[in-house]
């Protein structure tokens, strides 16, 4: 893949998700996955805040 779409993926969390489902499947090893986690949780909590300023302004 070329580099500039290797950081564009860095920014979806489907990339994460793909990475925790290999590893587990390959090596059933849960210890590293956490930073993968970490990503998708940043993402969510990012997403949520974002949704609910957003939201804010349409009720208003």
């Amino acid at each position: 893949m070329p580099n500039i779409l290797q950081y564009i993926a860095l920014g979806n969390p489907l990339t994460y998700i793909i990475d925790i489902c290999r590893r587990l499947m390959i090596t059933g090893n849960t210890d590293s996955i956490l930073g993968d986690l970490i990503a998708i949780l940043i993402f969510n909590i990012s997403m949520y805040f974002l949704a609910s300023i957003r939201f804010k302004k349409i009720i208003e």
